[in-house]
Parts: C-alpha cells; sequence; structure tokens
C-alpha cells in the first residue's frame, strides 16, 4: 500500500480570531445577515466533514483552526493514498448529507430549506474545483500519487488551478457590480490568487 505525508492542523487560537473576524465580515458583507449566517454554517458543516473523518476513521481527533481564507486542519502524519483521498472528499460529502437532511422542512419553510440548500451546494461544488489548497487538487493529487504520476500532473493542474482562481475572481467581479453580491467569493480567491503568485515567485528564485 502507498502513504502519502498529510498535514491536519490543530486548534489555534491566534489564527482562530483571524478567521472568525474574516467570517463576521463575510456575514455583514451580504445584504441579507441572514444568507451571510447560512454561509458561515455551511463552512462549519463542511470542516466538521473533515473532523469527523479524521475522529472516525483516522482515529485522530482534531479541530479546525483559522485561516484569513476559513477554516483548514492539520496535523504532520502519514496517510495512505485512499485515506488522503477520502479525507478531502469527506468536507463535500458533509455538505451533501446536509442537503438530503434538510429535504423534509421544505414542506415547513420552502425559501428557508431552499436557500441553505443552494449555499451549501455552491460551498461543496467551489471546494471541489482543482484550486490550490482546495479538495478538489487535493483530491486529485491523491489519486495522481497512487498512480505514480504525481510530478507529471502537478505542473499542468497547477495551470489550471490558476486558471479557476481567475475566473472566480471574474465571477465575483460580476456579482459585486450586477447583483450587489459575491464580496466573500473574491475574498477567498483573491487570497487563493495570491497565494498562487507568492510560490511561483519564490519558486523562480
Amino acid at each position: 500500500m502507498q502513504f502519502n505525508e498529510i498535514k491536519i492542523k490543530y486548534f489555534n487560537y491566534s489564527k482562530t480570531a483571524v478567521s472568525v473576524l474574516f467570517w463576521l465580515l463575510i456575514i455583514f458583507a451580504f445584504a441579507d445577515p441572514g444568507e451571510g449566517l447560512m454561509t458561515v454554517l455551511s463552512a462549519v458543516i463542511h470542516e466538521s466533514g473533515h473532523c469527523l473523518y479524521t475522529l472516525l476513521c483516522l482515529k485522530t481527533p482534531t479541530l479546525p483552526r483559522g485561516a484569513l481564507s476559513g477554516l483548514r486542519i492539520r496535523k504532520t502524519g502519514v496517510l495512505s493514498y485512499g485515506e488522503e483521498f477520502m479525507l478531502y472528499l469527506s468536507g463535500p460529502l458533509a455538505n451533501l448529507a446536509f442537503c438530503i437532511l434538510i429535504l423534509p422542512f421544505f414542506a415547513v419553510s420552502y425559501h428557508f430549506a431552499r436557500d441553505l440548500i443552494v449555499i451549501n451546494v455552491f460551498t461543496m461544488l467551489s471546494n471541489l474545483l482543482p484550486v490550490e489548497g482546495y479538495d478538489g487538487y487535493g483530491a486529485i493529487m491523491a489519486v495522481a500519487g497512487r498512480f505514480g504520476v504525481e510530478d507529471r500532473v502537478v505542473g499542468v493542474l497547477r495551470r489550471i488551478s490558476f486558471f479557476f482562481t481567475l475566473l472566480m475572481l471574474l465571477i465575483s467581479l460580476y456579482l459585486m457590480y450586477y447583483l450587489n453580491g459575491g464580496y466573500w467569493i473574491f475574498a477567498v480567491f483573491s487570497v487563493s490568487a495570491l497565494s498562487f503568485i507568492k510560490k511561483t515567485l519564490k519558486s523562480q528564485k
């Protein structure tokens, strides 16, 4: 069985404070703060999926730490590529499971249930994008590592990652200009773009 090293970050109070501030800004960036709260809830559900997987399947209980663009988990350890793949998918799967659980509430409050499902689906899909630092990118790299083609995939995947980052930035600019929204999308993918540029410049030195 092949193995790979992956990092799951433990709780860090100072960085978590920055993350909380970031998400508070997101809440009030929405015309309706309720939608902002739903967005934060979907992020918490997503990260809880990762934490639940580490607890039940990896026997390594952990809590997320704060990061500028949201929440992250890290702990130095050795995982099989299959475990790493499932760790990345556990967050999106948690959003999907929540959407299924909320379906019965359509009869009680249609608009509330609909908004929760839409936001969770968007959280799931955006995290599955092949953007470096996101679950989709990590899952693809885990598969590439399993079949021994990681070195051939990484360069192409990083270019695809940068393309999707720029695409999401353009979409967020459209949303901000025409729909008075998309602020949090712009903030999150701006961090991704700056991180990509920083790594590129560092690798050229």
